[in-house]
């Protein structure tokens, strides 16, 4: 597997744990979330290409919703699939934008640590690019299962089940996990 990921938008020093009195034993480093990424890959179809994401504030992630689909808020994660019609599924061109306050804020409310759920965002848009969508109630359950079999298998556990009732109805009003095809 030849799959060129970069990651921007982190900072040189590690983001505390957004849980009160919670040990930060999976800091959000460029390198735990690359090692976590290859893992998660491996799960997948995805055989070679290259993986961009980007971790931004909430102004420029409020002014790329705007922009690609017309939603004037935040969101936790933009999907840019940039392969054409004729690309093999397997071969990836994906740039990712993650909201790091999203991210902070969602951690903060579920009492687990901000690379957890970075690391959710992350897998969620890889996930949209293998033929997950989650614009139906059964369609993001199925995505949803699916990022939680993985990140049990990378050792987190399920992130996404411990606010799968709160994250459900802000799917449902529109505002969350969002995908664009060029």
């Amino acid at each position: 597997m030849t799959i060129q990921i970069t990651i921007s938008g982190l900072p040189r020093h590690q983001i505390k744990s957004a849980a009160r009195g919670q040990s930060n034993r999976d800091p959000l480093t460029t390198s735990w979330l690359k090692k976590k990424l290859r893992l998660a890959l491996a799960m997948t179809a995805a055989r070679s290409g290259t993986w961009r994401i980007y971790l931004i504030g909430d102004a420029a992630m409020t002014e790329m919703h705007q922009r690609t689909l017309g939603i004037n808020t935040t969101t936790d994660v933009l999907t840019f699939d940039w392969r054409d019609h004729t690309t093999d599924r397997r071969c990836l061109e994906l740039e990712t934008l993650i909201g790091r306050d999203v991210a902070r804020r969602q951690a903060r409310q579920f009492h687990h640590p901000v690379a957890w759920e970075v690391l959710l965002y992350a897998i969620h848009s890889l996930l949209h690019v293998q033929g997950y969508d989650d614009r139906t109630a059964r369609q993001a359950r199925r995505i949803h299962r699916r990022e939680d079999q993985i990140l049990l298998a990378l050792g987190i556990g399920p992130v996404y089940a411990a606010g799968a009732n709160a994250e459900l109805q802000t799917l449902l009003k529109g505002v969350g996990n969002t995908m664009v095809r060029a």
